[in-house]
């Protein structure tokens, strides 16, 4: 694409909101979830996904929660750098098709 973005002159975080708002949502859900769950001393083990769990239990919901749960604060850091840093490809195929992708990775 030849988009000429200058990112200096923006406010930090508004690149994101403004050019690449998919990885912008789902770094702020990221980071929301984490807080919830530091914030409540929630166990791993009851957003982890398992076979038992997903398939004998029948809580298949736990196959989006383990995507989006990360308890420790590395853990947090390290996955949302690494979705920032792969913002790029939002603004090649555009928000829904990298929103769609992004779901779609998570289930699968």
């Amino acid at each position: 694409s030849d988009l000429k973005i200058d990112p200096t002159s923006l406010v930090p975080g508004q690149y994101y909101l403004k050019y690449t708002p998919g990885t912008a949502i789902i770094a702020a859900i990221l980071l929301v979830i984490w807080f919830i769950l530091w914030n409540n001393k929630v166990d791993v083990t009851r957003v982890a996904s398992s076979y038992v769990s997903v398939v004998r239990q029948g809580e298949v919901w736990r196959i989006l929660s383990s995507s989006l749960s990360h308890l420790g604060i590395l853990h947090m850091a390290m996955n949302v750098s690494s979705l920032l840093s792969l913002s790029s490809i939002e603004l090649q195929w555009g928000s829904i098709q990298y929103l769609s992708i992004s779901v779609w990775l998570m289930v699968f």
